[in-house]
């Protein structure tokens, strides 16, 4: 850094940092999880999805977008209604798919469920969750 007294560009990197995360964070947060699939098998839910990219992304055939993060992170919160005030489980994977077992449902409900009302949450390193992919979905 430069002589001291004096401002420098040295002092207002974290300021400048913090600020640029501040005013990106909506972006890195809007593209979210899309082309949620989900498979019952017997009493436990198979669910899937597609993940997506949070930098560029452009269209090409036969390539996966980038990943642009560190590493790949989910978190699926299953509520307890259609209002989605109480969460009765919260998934993490670090893959675009996870099982709901039975066993955990009838931990959570008392009884297999026929409908999920889930939130879909894709982690990001810099922001945290993203936007969520909010959907129900019936056997």
């Amino acid at each position: 850094c430069p002589r001291a007294g004096r401002p420098s560009l040295c002092a207002l990197k974290p300021k400048l940092q913090a600020a640029v995360t501040a005013l990106l964070a909506p972006d890195l947060c809007r593209l979210v999880d899309a082309g949620f699939t989900p498979a019952p098998t017997s009493n436990d839910w198979a669910l899937s999805w597609i993940r997506r990219t949070r930098d560029g992304g452009e269209w090409r055939d036969n390539v996966d977008a980038s990943l642009s993060e560190a590493s790949e992170s989910y978190a699926i919160d299953v509520y307890a209604d259609g209002s989605y005030a109480a969460v009765k489980r919260t998934i993490t994977v670090s893959s675009p798919s996870c099982v709901y077992a039975s066993t955990d449902q009838v931990s959570d409900f008392g009884a297999n469920q026929a409908t999920l009302y889930l939130k879909l949450y894709q982690i990001s390193a810099t922001v945290g969750r993203g936007y969520p992919l909010t959907t129900s979905i019936t056997r």
